[in-house]
């Protein structure tokens, strides 16, 4: 990667730290990095056509992170206290650690066909798990239009805005979009109850958010274990409100854990096994069978399920869909 750097003589506004990121793989940055955005409205993330623009929590603190796909890799710009570490994290994000040895497409003809479609996905990893945690933990046990709701209304109240865009042409600066950086640990913790309440999040579900926040630094540590696996999904279960479900979101994106499929979801347990068995299952039932037609993929399952997801292939609905119930506003 080649980095500019931040700073600088002379008049004008700082430059941002820069470098590009030129990828040994095929790389689909919108597929890879999809899994960054909650939903359209995410006041943190902002995906373009041909990258995103991110507001990040890090270690040495806010940082807006711009990518861009180009002719020779993906080009990145940070600004802010976390910028160096924004920039450090690129190839991560673009999926440079994700390691494919062992996965064999060809046992499935429709998986073939979906990895020969999209041999660019490569699975993200953000190397920010409190980030990752909260958001699955804002999932449990409501509608995805609920749990968007929760993060976009807590981060946008909570969180702080986003390091400015300063140092590059005037249109491109122009574009960029305003951004919340989510909260600290700290600022979880000062959430007051009325807020998550009001942002549409049970009793139990914040309490889980608090406790987690509590034990950040423990959080982050479980990184240094790689890419996720049973360990760390154990580990991350020793807190009170952390199943298997919220762990697996977890290290799905923070850890970049290419085997924690969301068992428990049934849209996703639905879609898989109508994809690899044209099977039409109840959702219980549905969840057991796709833990069975991904053992042949072990070590693999997550990134199967991304691939046959990436396809657009769901289930056939059954019935009506729910309208998830009402929340007071603001």
């Amino acid at each position: 990667m080649t980095n500019g750097a931040e700073g600088g003589e002379g008049p004008g506004p700082p430059r941002p730290l820069a470098t590009t990121y030129a990828p040994s793989h095929p790389l689909d940055l919108a597929r890879t990095i999809r899994p960054l955005r909650h939903g359209s409205g995410d006041p943190a993330a902002v995906l373009v056509r041909d990258g995103a623009w991110l507001a990040l929590t890090t270690p040495l603190g806010p940082a807006t992170l711009a990518l861009a796909r180009t002719h020779d890799g993906v080009s990145a710009h940070a600004w802010g206290p976390g910028a160096e570490w924004a920039i450090a994290s690129v190839p991560d994000l673009c999926g440079a650690s994700d390691d494919l040895e062992g996965f064999d497409a060809t046992r499935h003809p429709v998986l073939h066909e979906a990895a020969r479609r999209f041999p660019g996905l490569r699975l993200t990893r953000t190397n920010r798990v409190l980030d990752a945690l909260v958001s699955a933990v804002l999932e449990q046990e409501v509608t995805t239009i609920e749990a968007l709701r929760g993060w976009r209304l807590l981060v946008g109240r909570y969180g702080t805005p986003a390091p400015a865009v300063v140092g590059i042409p005037t249109a491109t600066a122009a574009s960029a979009p305003r951004l919340t950086v989510p909260p600290t640990a700290a600022g979880w913790r000062a959430v007051p109850s009325w807020a998550f309440h009001a942002a549409g999040i049970t009793e139990r579900r914040w309490r889980t958010v608090v406790g987690a926040a509590e034990v950040a630094p423990r959080l982050e540590r479980t990184l240094r274990a790689g890419r996720g696996g049973p360990e760390t999904s154990r580990l991350l279960r020793t807190l009170p409100g952390i199943g298997v479900w919220t762990a697996a979101l977890t290290t799905q994106t923070a850890h970049g854990d290419p085997d924690s499929p969301a068992y428990g979801d049934e849209h996703i347990a639905r879609a898989v096994c109508w994809q690899l068995a044209r099977e039409l299952l109840p959702p219980r039932v549905a969840d057991l069978r796709m833990a069975e037609l991904l053992e042949p993929w072990e070590g693999h399952r997550e990134r199967v399920v991304r691939l046959l997801l990436a396809t657009g292939v769901a289930a056939p609905r059954r019935g009506h869909r729910l309208a998830p119930p009402p929340h007071r506003s603001w």
